[in-house]
């Protein structure tokens, strides 16, 4: 073993955090309060904490859809209109027989009942 191998570690054996400063300024030793205050400062960190009330913000600042793009979106849609549509841009990676029940199960979820589409007029 070479000796800068040694050194590593050696440094790396004695190189432990045993305590860190939290919010309030004072330094904290304790292993459950500093997992806490960890899992806290992560969590806040990625974390965004508002809502939304009322109207949605961005509303108005699309065009309406006209009754026939609604009426559109009432129509059956095909497992050979399916296919086109992934298969007709390039460089697909993937086969068909490797997505092909994923596909069809998640296009049958969302157009089972063409009801439950919001006309808002």
């Amino acid at each position: 073993m070479s000796y800068f191998h040694r050194r590593t570690l050696t440094r790396r054996k004695r190189n432990k955090i045993k305590g860190l400063i939290i919010e309030n300024g004072d330094w904290c030793f304790n292993d459950e309060e500093l997992k806490q205050h960890v899992v806290n400062f992560y969590r806040d960190l990625y974390i965004v904490n508002y809502s939304v009330s009322g109207v949605f913000s961005c509303y108005g600042n699309f065009p309406s859809l006209k009754f026939e793009e609604k009426r559109d979106l009432l129509l059956m849609v095909f497992d050979d209109e399916v296919r086109r549509a992934i298969f007709g841009g390039h460089g697909g990676k993937f086969t068909w027989a490797g997505v092909e029940k994923y596909v069809f199960d998640v296009k049958d979820s969302n157009f089972e009942d063409p009801d439950e589409i919001v006309n808002d007029d």
